[in-house]
């Protein structure tokens, strides 16, 4: 009995140490895993104050429907592009949005992008070439030319996007002296007491914003300069 009683001690201790052993391995919390954005949706980007998720359709505008499929009868709005969409949930493929207007858009037809001064940004790589596109069209509006051109310049060769954005620079291109035109024209028109002309030219004038709101004001004055028609109660 002497030489059983170390040996069942023993035994004890070991079963002791390996309940103890399993029992750390169970417990213990699991590390906490780092969030990357490389691998989040816009629904988790959307929860960080310094990304968004933005309207893209190469086509624009960017249909909004009412349920997550293509269908004849779902469009419920449109979006421009460079619009920022708030996502809260995502199904096969469709992001459901609740601003500017609620209803699910397609998500390959959105960009989802960071702030260039921010931590995450740094984790997405160069921007994408639809984001590039919709930025140049932002800095086109704004009255931008040239930085308009440095964006789409920036899209890759070998990209799909390539033949869109080389087309779309040289279309930017034309219709930006087409209002430059315009503008001058305008000008001589309304120091010539021309007003007719003026605003004969806003039909033709390009859709850029930033032309039209620099033709606004000449328009103002060429509504001055038009005679005042006298009232047959005055004949």
């Amino acid at each position: 009995m002497k030489l059983q009683l170390p040996l069942i001690v023993g035994m004890w201790f070991t079963a002791g140490v390996t309940l103890l052993g399993v029992g750390y391995v169970t417990l213990r919390p699991k590390p906490s895993q780092s969030f990357d954005p490389r691998n989040a949706s816009p629904v988790q980007l959307g929860k960080l104050s310094d990304c968004q998720t933005l309207a893209a359709d190469p086509q624009p505008l960017l249909n909004v429907r009412s349920t997550p499929a293509v269908g004849p009868s779902n469009v419920v709005g449109t979006v421009k592009n460079g619009v920022n969409l708030v996502v809260v949930d995502e199904r096969d493929g469709w992001l459901k949005i609740n601003s500017p207007m609620p209803g699910w858009v397609y998500r390959n037809l959105t960009v989802t992008t960071c702030d260039t001064s921010s931590k995450h940004s740094k984790l997405f790589g160069p921007s994408s070439s639809r984001q590039l596109i919709v930025e140049a069209q932002e800095q086109w509006h704004a009255g931008n030319l040239a930085g308009a051109v440095n964006r789409l310049r920036q899209v890759p060769v070998e990209d799909p996007a390539y033949t869109q954005a080389e087309n779309l620079m040289g279309s930017m291109t034309v219709k930006w002296k087409q209002a430059e035109d315009a503008y001058s024209k305008a000008e001589v028109a309304i120091a010539t007491r021309r007003p007719q002309m003026v605003l004969a030219m806003m039909n033709d004038l390009p859709d850029i914003r930033y032309w039209r709101s620099k033709m606004a004001p000449l328009v103002k004055r060429a509504i001055e300069q038009q005679p005042m028609t006298r009232s047959s109660n005055n004949l």
